[in-house]
């Protein structure tokens, strides 16, 4: 009953910002925090700038790249987070049965999340690197020892940049 109690005004307790100052690690992260997005405007601000640049100055019939040209992204984070989901919650009890503790339940099921979340960054890496492999397959960088096109190393890899002909392949 007492702990009942306790857990009931801890849940019910509010934060001001006096208790920030009273911490002095809170306080240094909140300051660092406000320092690291304070820094970043300058840097979005340049991005903007930029790309009203590069758009004023492309060349005619060029198409600049587009939020619609990540939806390969979109549908790969998508596949991801259902594999995460399947290993996390599934994978994690079919581990029970193959663990080799089997005395101690807490130390079982320690072990089972642990090779789950083993298993999901295996496939997320093997998935990720080949999304990558797609991507750069057809691009005039990528040497043809590797099944790219290049016939040599260029030391000229950007260029053209922004304005890169994308018209072999649309995600390069």
């Amino acid at each position: 009953m007492g702990q009942t109690k306790v857990l009931q005004e801890t849940v019910q307790k509010t934060y001001d910002i006096r208790m920030l100052i009273k911490s002095p690690l809170q306080m240094m992260f909140f300051v660092f925090t406000l320092s690291i997005i304070c820094s970043l405007v300058p840097f979005f601000n340049w991005g903007y700038q930029w790309r009203k640049k590069a758009l004023a100055e492309a060349p005619e019939g060029y198409n600049f790249p587009k939020m619609a040209d990540f939806s390969l992204t979109a549908k790969a984070t998508l596949v991801l987070l259902v594999a995460e989901y399947l290993c996390r919650n599934y994978l994690y009890k079919c581990f029970h049965g193959i663990c080799k503790e089997q005395d101690d339940l807490k130390m079982r099921d320690l072990r089972c999340k642990k090779a789950a979340a083993h298993v999901y960054k295996t496939i997320y890496f093997a998935l990720s690197v080949g999304l990558g492999y797609y991507i750069m397959l057809d691009s005039h960088f990528l040497h043809k020892y590797y099944g790219g096109k290049a016939e040599h190393f260029s030391r000229d890899g950007m260029a053209g940049h922004p304005y890169i002909d994308r018209t072999e392949n649309p995600y390069v």
